[in-house]
Order: C-alpha cells, then sequence, then structure tokens
C-alpha cells in the first residue's frame, strides 16, 4: 500500500493493520497559523487563544496506543513588564470545545515561558511536547491552551512567524 503525504499534515496508506511493532508511527496530524498576535489576558485560565486557528483533529485507533503532542509558538511578549509569563498545556474536546478535557495529565506542561526578572523588551519563543495514553477513539479536536502569569501576554507579537501544533499516534 502507498503511503501518502498530504499538505494539510495527513498522512494515509498506514492503517493500523500494516503496523505489526510498537513504537511505529500510525498516524500524524499538524497545523499551522500565520497571522495577528493574541493577547493572552490575566487571569486567564488555560484559554485556547487561538481557538480553531491552531487544532488537529485526529481519532486515535486505540487507547492502548500512545500520542506525542508538540507545540510551537514564536514571539511570546511580555509587553516589556517584569514578573509575567504564560503556563503552557494542551486541552482537547469532542464537542467542539463546548467542553473539555486535559491531554497529558497536566494542565500546565511548559511553565513560566518568557519571565523576565527585569523590564526587557524581549521576545522568546514557546516549544512544548508531551505525550500519554491515547485518552479516547472517539473523534477529538486538540488545541494548545495557555493561562497567563501577573498580567497579559502577547503571543505571536510580530505577526510574521508561524506557530505549529503537531500530533502523533504510536502504536503501544
Amino acid at each position: 500500500m502507498a503511503i501518502t503525504f498530504h499538505p494539510n499534515g495527513d498522512i494515509t496508506g498506514t492503517g493500523a493493520s500494516n503496523f505489526g511493532s510498537s513504537g511505529q508511527i500510525i498516524q500524524m496530524k499538524t497545523d499551522t497559523r500565520t497571522g495577528a498576535a493574541v493577547d493572552v489576558s490575566h487571569p486567564s485560565t488555560e484559554v485556547t487563544s487561538f481557538g480553531a486557528d491552531l487544532e488537529v483533529s485526529i481519532t486515535f485507533h486505540s487507547t492502548s496506543n500512545k500520542f506525542v503532542v508538540s507545540c510551537f509558538i514564536p514571539d511570546v511578549y511580555p509587553h516589556a513588564n517584569a514578573n509575567r509569563a504564560i503556563h503552557g498545556g494542551f486541552s482537547y474536546s469532542t464537542n467542539n470545545f463546548s467542553s473539555k478535557s486535559i491531554l497529558g495529565g497536566a494542565s500546565i506542561i511548559s511553565d513560566y515561558i518568557s519571565w523576565q526578572g527585569s523590564n526587557n523588551s524581549d521576545l522568546n519563543e514557546a516549544t512544548y511536547t508531551t505525550s500519554g495514553n491515547c485518552p479516547t477513539t472517539s473523534a477529538i479536536t486538540i488545541r494548545p491552551h495557555f493561562t497567563s502569569v501577573n498580567g497579559q501576554i502577547r503571543l505571536m507579537a510580530n505577526a510574521v512567524g508561524i506557530a505549529h501544533l503537531t500530533v502523533m499516534e504510536i502504536k503501544a
């Protein structure tokens, strides 16, 4: 069977029956976002700031399999204020985020992104990853979520970078 890599990040021709060994990637899906900056305002709790502009829809084959989720956000800016930051994690939903659950076992995967002890105008990037057992075999949507610390934080501050979200299912 031929394997096809599609521009939207889907890989087809890799049905679970093609894989006999554990540790092999069954499927991988990605999404990217370009465009305007997004502000995360304090006190925000697990806000999926990008909404549908940065999400992956996936149906896992088995809850015995493993997932790996990775996110990259360019130009995280604390508005030149000391002691501000964001915490990053992942949420998933089976109903278009009318309700949501935490993915990866902890709400905070990467903490204090862009924290600085002085009032600098630094731009930082955020890269974080988590893994675990696939939570369901129902169709789900995964988004990065953020919680601000001590004030507003701007994501993609220069509006020129590319945010990236990747989800993989790995045979157990």
